[in-house]
């Protein structure tokens, strides 16, 4: 019998929680928090926090203080990096460098975990997930101060990529105010983003064009590297959270690329009135414990445990075990350097001598150096002292000529751009002003309906003209200048 699991997400506006046992779920609660106390994915008061996750673990009459948690981290960063066959001794420092050359962050600041994924005999794949220290010990500390122990951990795209069941596939998971998205290639993650939505856009249309921008921009971004076998329109896009009913938008989300849409699947058995796709977290969290066969399902190939090392009080009493053996490494690391040193103090005289008849050369060659730059020198200052006004002259001519060549480009581009914003607008669009600063052109119109807007956004994106399209807001209303006929209001910004 599979054993009872405990998992916790908490978002910037709610707490979830679930209980399942093997592949059912046995009870869940979503509990509202008060808007500031989780901002981000960040414990913003630790105290407050705790106090409503007991009131939670009362209410579900949980008995046990062991739990799955996911960690809500938007500045968690991913990476895939080949290294070769290495002993187990050596592949942490191994891959903490490699890490270090790979992500921007500095890992004094952060924690590192990491899992294998076998290529070959000769190398190895390693998926790495790169998450700020203080977000993490915050949420530990938290949870601990409501009398839970985690003894997992994940991140949240991790988890929601988990029960996909499609080898190869894109997941976008919707929450109020963060959304993540990820692409699947042979079961394991290949990229991840995870996101803020805009502060000020309420409804998830407002939300939409935020995400519709950034799912074209992932799939662009995979398939500029992986020309072999780009994501095409046969890939199939998962969605839950608040996109899972919102069937109406879905079209408008895939826009120009055509992806079939549906909800994520969750290959657990519910009680009536339970929706998976608002608690894909836990869901994925859940089956972190089971293989496939348990799971029922295709599983991610990424499943290692991102709790940190300090937190984890087996791993400690491990660590203590091998100090003593550390220690012997590193007394016959010493006493083979001593014999080393031994070997090359017989050779030192033959050295020496050499290097003495290496540095007399080096000095004849460094003279002979110099009095050829003090020849060069002195030709240099007579052809410099025979036509300084030719010199001045030829450097004017020369910014007038780059001066008029920048004026005329620059000219030109921007008819350019203005040709084609005109060009590409809908028939049942209208612009009321264009304008240009910062190097960026700002756009308001109207037109008759959002599908339109989002088919001109996306045309302007498409165009080789600009190199990004942002729909900054979308409003609804009735037309004065038409008789009280609905419109749609838009602003953009080009690039």
């Amino acid at each position: 019998m599979a054993r009872r699991a405990v998992t916790l997400f908490i978002e910037d506006s709610a707490i979830k929680l679930v209980v399942t046992d093997g592949r059912h779920v046995l009870k869940w609660v979503r509990a509202p928090l008060a808007p500031g106390l989780v901002t981000g994915g960040l414990v913003a008061d630790e105290e407050r926090v705790a106090a409503r996750l007991k009131e939670v673990t009362s209410l579900l009459g949980l008995k046990t203080a062991r739990i799955i948690i996911g960690l809500n981290e938007l500045n968690a960063l991913y990476r895939l990096i080949t290294l070769p066959e290495l002993p187990d001794a050596l592949l942490p420092e191994a891959v903490r460098r490699e890490a270090e050359r790979v992500v921007p962050i500095s890992l004094d600041e952060a924690y590192l975990s990491y899992q294998a994924l076998p290529v070959s005999k000769l190398e190895k794949r390693y998926f790495l997930a790169v998450f700020p220290r203080h977000a993490t010990d915050v949420l530990v500390r938290t949870l601990r101060a409501a009398g839970l122990q985690p003894y997992l951990m994940d991140l949240a795209p991790l988890a929601i990529a988990r029960p996909a069941g499609e080898p190869r596939a894109v997941i976008i998971d919707v929450r109020r105010t963060s959304f993540d998205i990820v692409v699947m290639v042979d079961n394991i993650p290949e990229v991840i983003r995870s996101l803020p939505l805009p502060s000020e856009a309420q409804s998830l249309i407002e939300k939409l064009p935020t995400i519709t921008e950034e799912l074209e921009r992932t799939v662009t971004f995979y398939n500029s590297s992986h020309t072999e076998s780009p994501l095409d329109a046969t890939v199939p896009v998962f969605v839950s959270g608040d996109l899972a009913d919102a069937t109406e938008y879905w079209p408008h989300l895939v826009g120009s690329l055509g992806n079939p849409v549906s909800i994520l699947p969750s290959p657990m058995q519910a009680l009536e009135g339970f929706d998976p796709s608002q608690f894909m977290v836990n869901i994925g969290l859940a089956l972190k414990p089971l293989s496939p066969e348990q799971a029922g399902t295709i599983l991610s190939q990424v499943n290692f445990n991102a709790l940190p090392q300090v937190y984890t009080p087996e791993r400690l009493r491990l660590a203590r075990v091998a100090l003593p053996v550390g220690g012997v490494i590193g007394l016959v690391v010493i006493g083979y350097l001593g014999l080393m040193a031994q070997s090359t103090g017989a050779n030192a005289n033959t050295v020496r001598t050499q290097i003495a008849a290496a540095e007399r050369n080096v000095a004849q060659e460094n003279k002979a150096t110099a009095d050829v730059k003090k020849q060069l020198d002195q030709v240099q200052a007579q052809l410099k002292a025979t036509s300084p006004q030719l010199n001045q002259v030829k450097a004017m001519a020369g910014a007038y000529e780059n001066t008029l060549e920048e004026l005329k480009t620059a000219r030109e581009d921007l008819l350019g751009d203005l040709n084609e914003i005109l060009r590409l607008l809908p028939d049942d669009a209208s612009l009321k002003t264009i304008s240009r600063s910062a190097g960026a052109w700002n756009i308001a119109g109207s037109a008759s309906e959002p599908a339109s807007v989002f088919a001109y956004v996306r045309a302007l994106r498409n165009s080789p003209q600009f190199t990004t399209a942002t729909l900054t807001s979308i409003t609804t209303g009735k037309s004065t200048e038409t008789g009280g006929t609905a419109t749609v209001s838009f602003n953009l910004v080009l690039e």
